[in-house]
């Protein structure tokens, strides 16, 4: 199965933000190599009655695009600056009371 390029990620998490509701400064967006831990434990989101996506780029350089993309022109929150490393997988949420930055 074929990896989608990033602009067709950048689509499909946009289109999901907007169906899921909320202004874009309420959403995270971010990088990691394991979205599972990153969501659900390190962000605490909770998998039923949180709103979540991720997507698996081709390469860490276009999931790093994706993410800026997100934080500098959408306005959702993020960390883009020094941020390294090999991840591939571009995931965002919707903040909560519950879930952690």
């Amino acid at each position: 199965m074929e990896l989608p390029c990033k602009d067709q990620i950048i689509v499909e998490i946009y289109r999901y933000l907007e169906t899921m509701g909320g202004d874009a400064t309420k959403w995270f967006v971010g990088v990691t190599r394991d979205a599972e831990r990153q969501l659900f434990e390190v962000h605490n989101v909770d998998r039923a009655a949180d709103r979540w996506i991720w997507r698996v780029s081709q390469s860490a350089a276009e999931a790093r695009e994706v993410e800026r993309f997100f934080v500098e022109t959408v306005g959702t929150d993020g960390e883009v600056d020094g941020v390294t490393g090999e991840g591939r997988t571009v995931y965002a949420f919707r903040r909560s009371s519950r879930t952690r930055r």
